[in-house]
């Protein structure tokens, strides 16, 4: 009878030890979803800032055209009046 009480008693520590190996899996699992979602969660916001990156860059490139037909007219005005002052007067 003595084998008995040893045999339930290794029974219940493989069964202790299937159901820490069980958790584990778990836990794994419960790991990994949560990284893919962490990883889903950045690509969203990655994917809005370039959308906005392009508006903006549209933008930034509008603006730089018309900051540059400025200062070319800028320039072309100084050059017509640095003739006209170069020429004699006479």
């Amino acid at each position: 009878q003595p084998s008995q009480p040893q045999q339930q008693q290794s029974q219940n520590q493989g069964q202790q030890q299937q159901q820490k190996q069980d958790q584990q899996k778990q836990d794994q699992q419960k790991k990994d979803e949560d990284k893919k979602q962490q990883q889903q969660q950045q690509a969203q916001p990655q994917q809005k800032k370039d959308d906005m990156s392009d508006q903006a860059a549209e933008q930034l490139l509008n603006s730089a055209q018309q900051d540059e037909k400025g200062v070319q007219r800028k320039v072309n005005k100084n050059q017509n009046n640095r003739r006209r002052s170069l020429e004699k007067d006479w």
